[in-house]
């Protein structure tokens, strides 16, 4: 049971959970040159936004791409959420590979500029349950009115 939003692999903005009652939409994107995209619009999950639109996808390659264009009505503290059973290693850059098993994968923060990569092991409080080997991404963006986040990953030869 993960009951918080930041116990999930989504934004949260300030400390603030996603309304219980909130949906989203989405809908699939032509494909272009290979590439399979989706667009969500993630709104009604955030009370104090304008607008939270995600767009993720995957070429032929198996690169991704998740991006989040997030337009707040005041400035405030965006984080991008991400937990995985993946080992996870910084790069001298302030990006990450991810290793499970014998896959690895780089995850790059494209924008926006000034993010920071925080990684902790995945903790729990009561009454959520533990998650054992679990992993807690965090891309923390500085405080702004409006946001573009760009997290791309690529496979890597093993």
């Amino acid at each position: 049971l993960r009951s918080s939003t930041p116990g999930h692999n989504t934004l949260t903005i300030g400390n603030a959970s996603q309304p219980i009652t909130a949906s989203a939409t989405g809908e699939l994107l032509p494909s272009a040159a290979g590439k399979q995209m989706a667009r969500i619009d993630m709104t009604p999950g955030y009370p104090g936004a304008r607008s939270v639109i995600r767009t993720a996808g995957i070429d032929a390659n198996g690169n991704a791409s998740i991006s989040d264009v997030v337009k707040l009505v005041y400035p405030g503290a965006i984080t991008w959420n991400l937990h995985t059973p993946a080992r996870v290693a910084v790069t001298a850059d302030g990006n990450a590979i991810l290793q499970l098993k014998d896959k690895r994968v780089q995850m790059r923060i494209v924008q926006p500029i000034g993010a920071r990569l925080s990684i902790t092991a995945d903790r729990t409080d009561p009454p959520e349950l533990p998650i054992a080997n679990s992993t807690h991404l965090r891309v923390i963006c500085p405080a702004a009115t409006e946001t573009h986040i760009v997290v791309e990953f690529r496979p890597m030869s093993p």
